[in-house]
């Protein structure tokens, strides 16, 4: 709510302090409720990472040693690609 101007607010001091401290605190509880949310989910989620980030790798040291082993241009720029791609996701 805006005042007027020249108007002043008819809520005591205290009682003024009192609400901002109490949404104040809400407000925190909230971001911390998301916070520890966000902090579960990491760790819950943290294996199944693992899990890809070592397969994307094998795949992309696999991918990098087919390019260098063959003769090919467009074999090369495949697996330079799927190398590449793999190398990103790991």
């Amino acid at each position: 709510m805006i005042l007027p101007n020249g108007a002043s607010p008819d809520v005591p001091v205290a009682e003024a302090q009192a609400a901002l401290r109490s949404r104040a605190a809400h407000l925190a509880s909230v971001v911390w409720r998301d916070a520890m949310a966000v902090r579960n989910m990491g760790r819950r989620q943290l294996p199944l990472g693992l899990v890809v980030a070592l397969l994307s790798w094998v795949i992309a040291y696999a991918a990098a040693a087919a390019a260098t082993s063959t003769d090919s241009g467009l074999l090369i720029a495949l697996f330079a690609v799927v190398a590449a791609i793999m190398l990103t996701i790991a």
